[in-house]
């Protein structure tokens, strides 16, 4: 990561949130994976077949995006060309017709989510992980705030949905109140 000259306070404060945005990607995977690893159980108890819509149980989150155009409303140009940029450097060293590697392959369809998203801040995670030189501006804070606090409310919905509830009951009884709370609610068997 390139920092071109600020304040070491700044550095610091900059490089703090690029570990917090590593941090909830991290605690992010965790989340869907214990939700994916008790949302069998779950739906079973609650007498949903999984084919059937499970969008009130928990809200699936960074689903695989398909091939669509980034909705620029509202991103100043400034993003705008710095997210261009970027992905553009991301696809020259992972783009699945320059590489045979599994991972950059993943991390190549990360960016193109987050190209999609004008999320910056990922595409700077994602050229970390290609060892990718890039700036970082004093600028880039507002925008880095505004995507840590966006992933924070996903991953807060998560900790309200019922598998996660369920995931984290200490009792039967809790899980059965859960249950019971769920048919109440959406109905169920």
């Amino acid at each position: 990561m390139e920092m071109p000259n600020f304040s070491k306070k700044d550095y610091l404060e900059l490089k703090k949130m690029m570990s917090e945005w590593e941090y909830l990607l991290t605690e992010e995977e965790y989340k869907n994976e214990i939700i994916e690893e008790y949302k069998t159980e779950f739906l079973k108890k609650v007498g949903i077949v999984e084919n059937e819509t499970t969008e009130p149980v928990v809200e699936k989150v960074d689903e695989e995006s398909e091939e669509i155009e980034p909705s620029d409303s509202g991103v100043s140009e400034y993003v705008k060309k710095k997210v261009k940029k970027i992905y553009r450097d991301i696809v020259k060293v992972a783009h699945p017709d320059k590489t045979d590697s599994e991972e950059y392959v993943s991390l190549y369809i990360d960016a193109k989510k987050a190209y999609t998203e004008f999320n910056l801040i990922q595409l700077y995670s994602i050229c970390e992980s290609l060892k990718i030189p890039y700036s970082v501006e004093i600028e880039d804070k507002d925008i880095f705030k505004e995507k840590i606090d966006i992933k924070k409310d996903k991953l807060k919905k998560i900790e309200y949905s019922f598998i996660w509830l369920y995931a984290e009951a200490k009792t039967e009884k809790e899980k059965d109140d859960l249950v019971e709370r769920f048919r109440e609610k959406f109905g169920g068997k």
